[in-house]
């Protein structure tokens, strides 16, 4: 057997006298590996490790190292060192490893030329971690955000390094999809939406995938109010005196960024008139069966469905 004592005697005798003496050899003792890392047995590996052992032989012959492994499901040799010195340190990257959350095995081989040494070591890889989202912007349930917005963006990240895919969905109805590899901001066109409307609450979707796990998230967003109405030359004026039983009063409504919204007059004996999605410009009510020497009020209002303004 290798590394063992061996003792062997000899005894002899002249007749009157005996003599004896006693022998011991030792057979070779073999290479053998000091350290390996990661240690046998190891979890959470990332995936394809580089494999550091340390051979050490006693006779300090050159050594002959091989490394198998079996993810085929039989021993293929992936590299060998011929003649490496002894006592030092092999490295070998174990490129087929490419599994999350998977055990492998590797067969090392070390011969100095007279004796073989063969171990098997084993180490299971690191659960995938789950690509993750931030920074989005306009930032989760926003308020006022400018209606004039053109585009999305947010911060995607895989923690392993993985190439991933992601999509995403505009309540309004604009989608698309893309395969990347690499962590940081992703824009999202809105320019098919058409723009974007006053004091209207929009949430767009999120979803990425690395092929092992899958995140989505989805965010909401509010534009901004309307902008002010004014109200200008009414006529006849406010407080005026000695009106006609019967007449048509009227008021100029502008909107500062002309868009379109709701107006309704009311007078207190009744009268009123109304319109939905008006431009800017006059607005009138026909008032009649007045009293004489009585005093009436006129109430004008107007809306955007988001905001209200009313004299």
């Amino acid at each position: 057997a290798t590394n063992t004592t061996y003792y062997w005697s000899v005894n002899a005798s002249d007749g009157s006298d005996w003599s004896n003496i006693t022998y011991h050899f030792t057979t070779l003792r073999c290479p053998y590996i000091i350290l390996v890392s990661p240690a046998n047995q190891s979890t959470e590996i990332p995936l394809t490790p580089t494999i550091q052992i340390w051979a050490q032989d006693y006779c300090s012959l050159g050594l002959n190292i091989f490394f198998y492994e079996n993810s085929t499901g039989s021993w293929t040799q992936r590299q060998s060192n011929i003649s490496s010195l002894a006592n030092s340190s092999i490295n070998w990257t174990f490129s087929q490893a490419t599994s999350y959350n998977t055990t492998y095995y590797y067969n090392i081989s070390v011969n100095n030329g007279l004796c073989n040494t063969t171990y098997i070591f084993y180490f299971k890889t690191k659960s995938s971690s789950a690509p993750t989202f931030s920074f989005e912007v306009p930032t989760n349930n926003s308020y006022g955000v400018d209606k004039h917005t053109t585009q999305l963006n947010i911060t995607i990240e895989d923690p392993d390094g993985d190439i991933f895919n992601y999509s995403w969905f505009f309540s309004c109805g604009v989608s698309n999809f893309a395969i990347d590899n690499t962590n940081g901001s992703k824009i999202f066109d809105l320019s098919g939406c058409g723009g974007l409307d006053y004091c209207t609450q929009y949430y767009w979707q999120v979803n990425v995938t690395d092929g092992e796990n899958e995140t989505n998230a989805t965010y909401y967003f509010t534009t901004e109010n309307m902008s002010n109405q004014t109200f200008i030359n009414p006529n006849p004026a406010n407080g005026s005196l000695g009106q006609e039983l019967s007449f048509i009063w009227n008021i100029t409504i502008e909107n500062t960024d002309g868009e379109y919204f709701d107006w309704w007059i009311n007078v207190t004996n009744g009268d009123n008139n109304s319109n939905t999605s008006a431009s800017n410009g006059s607005k009138n009510v026909s008032i009649s069966g007045l009293a004489y020497s009585t005093t009436y009020t006129v109430w004008v209002n107007a809306t955007n469905n988001c905001s209200n303004w009313t004299i």
